[in-house]
């Protein structure tokens, strides 16, 4: 599946609404790097709970139900950031996941 951004009214507002998500989640939580990679989903166990966190999907976690926007990985820390409204994309911090807890991941084609 081709990148996308939910709501994006065109390619270059993705672009932008992208990169402002981690420069949001690099100035909250000190990260000097994400990968390139574009992540579409990821499944992971939270509490021995299967939870799947996919990008344009309402995620299900604890008192969280929200749209997921972006997941970003950091390589530094071995850690996913999954990216909803109020985690990640216009407040707040993102939704943690370490590596070590994800079960699959799935990236978007790369062309």
């Amino acid at each position: 599946m081709k990148w996308f951004m939910p709501h994006a009214s065109s390619e270059e507002t993705a672009r932008e609404a992208y990169e402002s998500i981690k420069r949001h989640v690099s100035d909250v939580l000190g990260v000097s790097r994400f990968s390139d990679r574009r992540i579409r989903r990821i499944a992971f166990s939270h509490n021995t709970k299967p939870v799947i966190a996919e990008v344009g999907q309402t995620m299900h976690l604890r008192e969280i139900r929200e749209e997921v926007f972006a997941i970003l990985y950091e390589p530094e820390r071995d850690l996913y950031h999954v990216c909803t409204p109020s985690r990640g994309v216009l407040r707040g911090m993102s939704v943690l996941v370490g590596a070590n807890e994800v079960s699959s991941t799935e990236d978007f084609d790369s062309k």
